[in-house]
């Protein structure tokens, strides 16, 4: 099992769906018409807020699970997202109900677990700092001003349609910015793109909102379908719970009999 992919899915398939919930789509990339800016960043901020969680309970949460199907060609995983104050979350990826792989964050401590093979890779340096990007994304009381080093906000047409368009600027200066279109009828995200480096070459990932539900208070994107480095995939959430208690053993690296740590 190759790690770096794991990493990758892992992180872009999460990232998505924490973008679409925090901050509230289209494979190709059609032109984008300029049009005259209407709003000040602090006015988008408020009204993406109201649309998404208009009684601020998910603001308010100390803790949330979340339970997805990813679909990947023919198969079908299972992901666990869990997540608790003050900096603490766990991605868990499952195929026939049996676990693949945890994703761990624990403070300034990091974790990939391969079960397959009883391994444990502590994970550091550039690799953390986009983990706790990814924590700042699912954190219920966070701003994607406090998360960015720069955004830049503009309004475009495309086709018919205006969206807001966030131009987000990550603080790791050679990672390409995050672009995040918002309607402008209803304050949600429609679409996610960016890029990243796979091996020696620069892919994009692109996804789209499909469908929003009313879940505990909080509109959740319940459909998401996505591409990555031409790889299409889909997810639908299929639980979430607000307020979850979560045993703190879950915010640890399992005890393997013959743990191999890296």
């Amino acid at each position: 099992m190759n790690i770096s992919l794991i990493w990758k899915n892992l992180f872009l398939s999460a990232a998505a769906m924490f973008a679409a919930v925090f901050f509230s789509g289209c494979a190709t990339t059609p032109e984008e018409v300029p049009m005259p800016l209407d709003i000040t960043m602090s006015e988008l901020e408020k009204k993406m807020l109201t649309a998404r969680d208009p009684d601020r309970v998910f603001a308010r949460a100390e803790s949330y699970v979340q339970k997805l199907i990813v679909t990947v060609g023919s198969k079908k995983y299972m992901m666990e997202l869990k997540f608790a104050t003050p900096d603490r979350f766990r991605i868990n990826t499952l195929l026939d109900n049996k676990l693949i792989t945890s994703l761990i964050l624990n403070g300034n401590a990091g974790w990939l677990v391969d079960y397959q093979n009883q391994k444990i890779t502590s994970i550091s340096g550039r690799k953390l700092e986009q983990m706790q990007i990814l924590y700042a994304l699912s954190n219920p009381g966070n701003s994607y001003r406090r998360i960015f080093r720069q955004v830049a906000l503009t309004l475009v047409k495309i086709k018919d349609q205006e969206y807001y368009l966030l131009t987000c600027y990550s603080r790791q200066p050679d990672q390409p910015p995050l672009k995040m279109y918002i309607g402008k009828d209803n304050f949600m995200l429609k679409r996610m793109h960016t890029a990243f480096m796979d091996g020696d070459k620069m892919s994009e990932y692109d996804s789209q909102v499909e469908k929003y539900t009313l879940s505990e208070g909080v509109m959740i994107p319940e459909i998401v379908k996505s591409t990555s480095g031409g790889i299409k995939q889909s997810t639908e959430v299929v639980y979430n719970k607000l307020n979850a208690v979560i045993p703190e053993s879950e915010f640890y690296p399992p005890v393997f009999t013959d743990k191999k740590t890296y």
